[in-house]
């Protein structure tokens, strides 16, 4: 039998690490108490980061403190 070498394209490579670590920013995020949310947020804004991995994650965070936001909105006026 012939080994067959499976070649990783590195593009999927890398879109698959990252998809792993905004995962992992996801549950990281999901478990931090709101007023340390708020904290986070303003110590998002004011940072500013040269590496475009930790600009990643900072926009990613800011995308959760949105939508988290949103979402209790959305249910606040469903519930009026």
């Amino acid at each position: 039998m012939s080994e067959k070498k499976e070649t990783l394209d590195p593009e999927i490579w890398t879109l698959s690490v990252i998809g792993d670590v905004y995962g992992f920013i996801d549950e990281a995020f999901s478990d931090i108490p709101v007023t340390e949310q708020d904290v986070l947020k303003d110590f998002l804004d004011g940072a500013t980061f040269d590496n475009p991995l930790y600009i990643g994650v900072k926009e990613r965070l800011l995308e959760n403190l949105w939508d988290k936001k949103a979402s209790y909105h959305e249910k606040n006026r469903s519930i009026q």
